[in-house]
């Protein structure tokens, strides 16, 4: 009687871990089926005029004139991603040897801000602006550069670059270099053009002088 006991007892034990093992098999080999969910539809781009339609916008006045359609479908827009939105350069005017642009911040609310840059006319006279000539976005390191031809060599002008600060959606000058169109002397990178900021010794500053329509178009 004692063995028959026992045989009773092992039955629901072998039932429990044939049930455990079915169980663990299902969920390898046939796991349960994931509710389809819809897929959110992809941004909707903007064109080139509806963009332009947000920057008199945000600023009256800036980037009035019109551009051949050619010239705007090569580039009329240029959009790179950052953390939390992306940036757009929107051509706004086109000169004889060189372009200005208009740099719009667009967070994920689909906020706009077109952001300004601070130019250098010397040393101790700056303004800010933003329609700029010869700017350009870096994504890898999301530094701004601007570039001003003097004339259409590109041997004199000025050179800005700016670090982009997401939180504060603005454009930090780290550098700017100038030097004046009727400076003697060869060819120069304009890397090594001479620096007005930062001052490259304390006390000293460079005799260079650019008006301000050499640079870009003032921000208002």
């Amino acid at each position: 009687m004692p063995k028959k006991k026992k045989k009773k007892e092992l039955v629901p034990l072998a039932i429990v871990l044939l049930a455990v093992v079915v169980f663990i098999v299902r969920c390898i080999f046939f796991p349960p089926l994931k509710e389809k969910t819809a897929l959110a539809p992809p941004i909707q781009e903007k064109t080139y005029l509806q963009w332009l339609e947000i920057i008199h916008q945000l600023e009256p006045g800036l980037c009035e004139g019109s551009l051949p359609e050619e010239i705007i479908n090569q580039q009329g827009i240029k959009q790179h991603r950052t953390e939390e939105g992306k940036i757009t350069l929107v051509l706004c005017t086109v000169y004889a040897y060189q372009e200005a642009s208009v740099a719009i911040y667009s967070d994920k609310e689909g906020n706009h801000q077109i952001i300004s840059f601070r130019q250098f006319i010397n040393p101790s006279e700056t303004f800010g602006v933003k329609s700029v000539l010869g700017l350009e976005y870096d994504k890898t390191t999301h530094i701004f550069t601007t570039f001003s031809k003097g004339r259409g060599a590109g041997d004199c002008g000025a050179l800005g670059k700016y670090q982009f600060n997401e939180k504060t959606k603005s454009a930090e000058v780290i550098e700017f270099r100038i030097k004046e169109c009727d400076q003697p002397g060869s060819y120069q990178e304009p890397d090594s053009w001479p620096k007005v900021f930062p001052a490259e010794r304390v006390g000293f500053e460079p005799t260079v002088t650019l008006q301000p329509h050499t640079l870009s178009k003032r921000a208002r």
